[in-house]
């Protein structure tokens, strides 16, 4: 039916558009890998700003037009936080530093407290 010959026609032109958008931000990802590329190495090189500059502005172009052809930033993926992650336990060694700092703070305060009566 005509219909189903539509719905068809729909159908490949979605995913013309969507393999045309995953092509589009390969190429992207390798344009602005490599212009990454030219920019660390000229600051490695110590290259004047003049010299990288406009490889940087295009790759930054560049992370614009990906984020508008797939709606996400480029970069790696944020890792999400689990809860208690900014809670966790501290390291044995942070734990004897911290020990360690209050123990002289102790100190000081009881030879600051000493001195007041002694005088």
């Amino acid at each position: 039916t005509i219909h189903n010959h539509l719905k068809t026609q729909i159908i490949a032109v979605c995913e013309n558009k969507v393999l045309t958008k995953m092509g589009e931000a390969e190429d992207l990802t390798a344009k602005i890998n490599e212009l990454g590329e030219v920019v660390k190495n000229a600051k490695a090189e110590k290259k004047p700003t003049e010299e990288w500059k406009p490889a940087l502005d295009e790759m930054l172009a560049l992370k614009t037009k990906y984020k508008e052809v797939t709606g996400n930033d480029f970069g790696p993926a944020k890792k999400e936080k689990k809860k208690g992650d900014s809670q966790q336990a501290p390291s044995e060694k942070n734990k004897a530093k911290k020990e360690a700092k209050a123990k002289a703070k102790a100190e000081k305060e009881a030879k600051k407290e000493k001195s007041k009566r002694g005088t």
